[in-house]
């Protein structure tokens, strides 16, 4: 996956939001498999939060966290060494050109919002599947299964949802089930959670959060023209972005599909 196939870039205003992630709540699904000495591979790392959780739950295995960003690898590092114990570390990596790490490597091999951005999924999943351990390893993935739900959806959020998923070419996390499938996966087992904004201070945060990249984020910005919105288009999205925050109904969800799926 190179790195023009992830069009939301590594700015401020886009890894601010990604920081909001932590292993109980995005990884909730993952920790009831976990054992103290489980060796963790999470690719797409991010800037790290959920990683960094999951480094809690097994301090006497690695954990390991890659992303195809120098600079959002560097982010992760740094967030994260207040409370490293050491067992935990960030890199480089492409799971599509191959990963560096031995086949059977991991206990875990995890992904968050990650199969979304890549062009062949199902090459992704076979490369986790190889580095994961025969038998006994799991690959668990967490993807939005888009069109978010927004009320009251305006205009400018219903052309939000058609930039992003144009940008996505379509995939979705109702699909992670069928791509570990064609993967090699034959034991799979697919569930579901869900992401609320609720609340005024959740939706100020929020709604700030999506205007902010789309205002400072370059990649952000182009990747919604090519996807056909106008200049227009975008101050439609800033504006009613803006009157969704300040409805005291504003609710925000999207359903996240959670699959478990067995080396």
């Amino acid at each position: 996956m190179s790195s023009s196939t992830y069009h939301q870039g590594h700015s401020e205003a886009v890894t601010r939001n990604h920081k909001r992630r932590s292993a109980e709540k995005d990884g909730a699904f993952v920790l009831p498999y976990l054992k103290p000495n489980y060796n963790i591979l999470d690719v797409g790392c991010g800037p790290g939060t959920i990683t960094a959780g999951f480094a809690s739950y097994v301090p006497s295995a690695l954990v390991i966290g890659i992303d195809l960003s120098p600079e959002v690898i560097e982010q992760a590092a740094k967030l994260a060494a207040p409370t490293n114990s050491g067992n935990l570390s960030f890199e480089t990596g492409n799971v599509l050109d191959g990963l560096r790490f031995p086949t059977g490597m991991f206990d875990v091999v995890f992904c968050n919002q990650t199969l979304l951005h890549i062009p062949d999924p199902v090459a992704a999943l076979k490369e986790m599947k190889r580095v994961c351990k025969p038998s006994t390893g799991l690959v668990a993935c967490r993807e939005g299964c888009l069109p978010v739900q927004w009320h009251p959806h305006l205009p400018g959020l219903r052309l939000q949802d058609e930039c992003m998923s144009s940008n996505l070419g379509g995939r979705t996390g109702l699909q992670v089930h069928a791509w570990a499938r064609e993967a090699g996966f034959s034991n799979i087992t697919p569930g579901f959670g869900k992401e609320v904004h609720w609340g005024e201070e959740d939706r100020i945060e929020t709604a700030d959060t999506f205007v902010a990249r789309l205002e400072t984020s370059k990649e952000i910005k182009e990747s919604y023209l090519k996807a056909g919105a106008s200049e227009e288009g975008l101050a439609e999205i800033i504006r009613d972005l803006r009157r969704w925050k300040e409805d005291p109904d504003g609710l925000w969800v999207l359903v996240q599909a959670e699959v478990i799926c067995r080396c």
